[in-house]
């Protein structure tokens, strides 16, 4: 570990680089990752007005913080490749007390190969280094699925040009020395993403999407995410749950059981993202024992790590 700390600091600076975990005078650092509990988040948009800069999410941050009782930890920012980098939406996060987690949607893997988006990944990850304070970068997530919002990214079954493709965005985030951001690789855990990971080297977290989904039975976050926990968690990454949620009349139940099966079926998850808004499948938003239910979650020791 000693001579790849040294082979970076060559590469990429001495600033950008932790030595024994300490940083050097100057360095930027990433999210803490928790030894014990572990960050609780959410992306907070129950009036379904996604604006992919947070524009129409941050006004409805103020009712969420009284309903729950006090801001998460980190907070949800969805934007889309190419758009500018969102640097007052991720002001605003931080003034909220949380961390962001934004979420850059995919581009074409093979036009970012032979260099076409450089300056489009150059940008955002000099964004990230002007803001300065820690974040999660989770781009093109869900990356396994044969979906409509992916049909252009060319992922899909082309696990080695998606592969690359990452390699190439996290080297150019450490030339640049955004050293502040920690990469979330987040599949869904409802398909195989075994052919989709870069290589340990170039992942921070690993993370997963999934949802209680009706007529499926699932209940609780055992069924939602063991069988991926099983496959990923012997890489001894962190672990974040980057989409969760339950139908308005299963909230009871799957909320609390975040809280129940964490600490000892799932010690190595170290975030958990609710996606309280209404959803293409279903309305996933928190209500009524949904809203009790998480803010009784989002009070307990386990998830005060901030």
């Amino acid at each position: 570990m000693g001579a790849l700390r040294a082979a970076l600091a060559t590469i990429f600076g001495a600033a950008a680089v932790l030595f024994g975990g300490v940083a050097l005078a100057g360095a930027l650092t990433p999210p803490t990752i928790p030894t014990g509990g572990a960050y609780l988040g959410a992306w907070v948009n129950p009036l379904g007005l996604i604006s992919y800069d947070g524009a129409n999410e941050i006004p409805q941050l103020a009712l969420f913080n009284r309903q729950i009782g006090k801001p998460v930890a980190v907070l949800h920012v969805y934007t889309l490749f190419g758009d500018p980098f969102p640097s007052d939406t991720l002001a605003a996060v931080a003034a909220n007390g949380s961390i962001p987690l934004v979420d850059w949607s995919c581009a074409n893997v093979t036009d970012i190969n032979t260099g076409r988006e450089d300056a489009t990944i150059t940008a955002e990850a000099q964004g990230f280094k002007a803001f300065g304070k820690p974040a999660f970068l989770r781009w093109f997530w869900e990356m396994n699925l044969n979906t409509v919002a992916h049909s252009n990214c060319g992922a899909y079954n082309n696990g080695p040009t998606f592969r690359a493709a990452w390699q190439r965005l996290w080297r150019i985030f450490h030339q640049v020395g955004a050293t502040n951001v920690a990469l979330v690789w987040c599949p869904s855990a409802h398909g195989d993403a075994t052919s989709y990971y870069p290589g340990n080297i170039y992942v921070d977290w690993l993370g997963a999407d999934n949802y209680d989904r009706a007529n499926e039975g699932v209940l609780s976050l055992h069924d939602s995410f063991a069988h991926f926990y099983a496959q990923w968690a012997p890489h001894g990454k962190p672990i974040m749950i980057g989409e969760t949620a339950a139908t308005t009349v299963d909230q009871y139940l799957y909320i609390p059981s975040i809280g129940q099966q964490l600490p000892s079926t799932f010690p190595q998850i170290k975030a958990v993202m609710y996606f309280d808004a209404p959803g293409n499948s279903a309305n996933w938003s928190l209500q009524g024992a949904g809203i009790t239910t998480f803010r009784a979650l989002a009070n307990t020791p386990y998830f005060s790590f901030r």
